[in-house]
């Protein structure tokens, strides 16, 4: 399993230059990683609580093949955006947190 966060820029769209970005993080310690984890098949079944800072996490565009390895502040246009976390579990199937809007400002 791969825990990421991705900024969508606002509103979305379906095309190409649209701006989103991702950082993955170790779901135990809210920490940049680039290791899978693993969690028992019953993982969509209980509540995880991480506490992340997007601002310590590495990120890159998710229209690159570059694994992420810059601040955000370096790498996210300024604009509004949509902050969610995606999780990639056994099965292709994907658990989704709320989202929430955020501004980013430089």
């Amino acid at each position: 399993m791969l825990p990421s966060l991705f900024l969508t820029a606002l509103p979305k769209k379906n095309d190409v230059g649209h701006p989103e970005y991702w950082a993955p993080f170790n779901i135990a310690t809210g920490a940049s990683s680039s290791e899978w984890q693993k969690f028992g098949p019953d993982v969509q079944a209980h509540l995880i609580s991480v506490r992340l800072a997007p601002h310590r996490l590495l990120w890159a565009s998710t229209k690159s093949s570059v694994w992420p390895s810059e601040n955000i502040a370096k790498v996210v246009l300024p604009g509004v955006y949509s902050l969610q976390a995606r999780i990639e579990i056994k099965g292709g199937k994907t658990v989704l947190s709320n989202e929430v809007r955020v501004m980013v400002l430089k």
